[in-house]
């Protein structure tokens, strides 16, 4: 094939980029309209008007929001738009003021029991005047701290503790509890932090209580959206032991959340109470194991999909959901390694259903896998100390290969049945490959003697 000619080729080329030029002309117009006004209806501040914004906390109880404006015309409507945290979510209320050229807009937001220490509240007006222009202030950030006490703090990698200057030795202990359940994470498990937490911690329970006061029983310590934990740290011996141990549950929750957290839906309750569990190095104990096997054995576990919300209101169910939930997490982590449980949480964090999520994650749905450990409690395999992170779990849990072309071809068969048949996989499968090979032998034995007796046939 012969090539164009230089002069053939511009030809060809020239009116395509003057149509393309063309075009670009006519949309540079628009482009520069959009950029005048910014997204969500929001306008630039009006020369025609002046805009002065306070906030103002008053710990436990309430933050009252203060607007000043001077216009050209009338102020005929103002709305207080607000979000916290990280939150994408923007709340509108609407605030008391007297319309007219000078206006003052006042909005009080009771926080009692709504916010705690450490919550940023990020917040703009919007303000519509008499011919119908719409101004939206610039974005401004209040703190919501505890205020009532003097804070020192420790800092490590990641993460920052706050204590009261009372108890000096508060603080360094709970800092390198964390550090030490952070590297337990990282090293065993490939899971680090994605943001920085602040831990907060309060000597006495009356203090702890008011300012985490959520209506529900209280916990040693409680983990708020993604990067906070509050902990009540006493001192002493007796009191920092239970403290510790729960930190450790609160980091790993931590990392759970910026590990899953998506917009559409949260992970299922069980895994993230196990996960907690099972990440922080505690074990069930032998008895909660073998009263796990007996009621599996009886069928009257607790359905993993009904502990996906919120648990049992009753005693004996609820410890039953909190035992189910560490004990399957134990069995994630022991048969499926340390890279498809970060595949799982990866799954999480893309807004997946529970059943997809298994899927990408672990490779089976939610029954397959309930199907799987329910065997291992009913056999005793469930109760039998942690495989090492990222190694396969004990024989007879799910096969997993070694990735080679027997592997490739049967494998994906081989897991999938044993989602069925469970710890009877291995007999059903010898016992139907025996049957298929007897049918083959028959097969090739019928197939001889006919051929033989045709040949016979055929000499005479």
């Amino acid at each position: 094939m012969r090539r164009p000619r230089n002069g053939r080729l511009v030809r060809l080329v020239l009116p395509i980029y003057t149509l393309l030029a063309v075009l670009l002309a006519a949309g540079l117009p628009r482009a520069a309209l959009a950029q005048e006004a910014p997204q969500g209806g929001a306008a630039p501040a009006s020369p025609g008007l002046q805009a002065d914004s306070v906030a103002q906390v008053e710990f436990g109880s309430e933050i009252r929001f203060r607007l000043r404006v001077q216009s050209d015309e009338p102020v005929t409507n103002v709305l207080f738009l607000y979000q916290v945290d990280d939150s994408t979510v923007q709340n509108t209320a609407v605030p008391a003021f007297q319309p007219g050229p000078a206006a003052v807009a006042t909005y009080t937001w009771r926080v009692a029991s709504v916010l705690a220490p450490g919550a940023e509240v990020r917040y703009q007006w919007q303000v519509e005047t008499a011919s119908g222009r719409r101004t939206t202030t610039k974005e401004q950030t209040v703190a919501y701290n505890d205020t009532r006490f003097t804070w020192r703090e420790a800092r490590g990698e990641g993460i920052t503790v706050y204590f009261p200057g009372a108890d000096p030795l508060a603080g360094p202990a709970l800092l390198e509890e964390a550090r030490r359940a952070q590297i337990r994470l990282s090293q065993e498990y490939g899971l680090t932090l994605d943001k920085p937490l602040k831990i907060y911690a309060y000597s006495r329970l009356e203090d702890y209580a008011s300012a985490v006061s959520t209506g529900r029983p209280l916990e040693p310590a409680l983990t708020v959206g993604t990067d906070r934990i509050f902990v009540l740290a006493p001192g002493g011996t007796s009191g920092m032991t239970p403290a510790l141990q729960s930190l450790r549950r609160e980091i790993a929750t931590a990392v759970f959340l910026q590990k899953t957290q998506n917009a559409y839906a949260e992970p299922p309750r069980w895994l993230a109470v196990g996960f907690s569990f099972v990440m922080a190095g505690e074990e069930l104990s032998a008895d909660t194991n073998r009263a796990l096997g007996q009621i599996a054995q009886a069928n009257r576990l607790l359905p993993l999909k009904s502990l996906s919300g919120s648990f049992p209101n009753n005693e004996r169910d609820v410890n039953l959901a909190y035992a189910e939930s560490a004990s399957a997490v134990k069995f994630l982590v022991d048969s499926y390694g340390a890279e498809k449980l970060r595949a799982l949480l990866l799954a999480f964090k893309e807004g997946n259903t529970v059943d997809d999520a298994l899927k990408k994650g672990l490779g089976v749905t939610l029954d397959q896998f309930e199907t799987r450990w329910k065997n291992a409690l009913k056999s005793g395999r469930a109760a039998r100390p942690s495989a090492r992170p990222g190694t396969p779990g004990a024989e007879g849990d799910v096969p997993r290969g070694d990735g080679g072309p027997v592997d490739r071809l049967l494998g994906p068969a081989l897991r999938y049945w044993q989602g069925v048949f469970g710890t009877h996989t291995r007999t059903v499968v010898l016992g139907a490959g025996g049957v298929i090979a007897v049918g083959i032998v028959l097969l090739v034995v019928g197939s001889g003697i006919s051929l033989w007796r045709r040949a016979r046939s055929e000499e005479v």
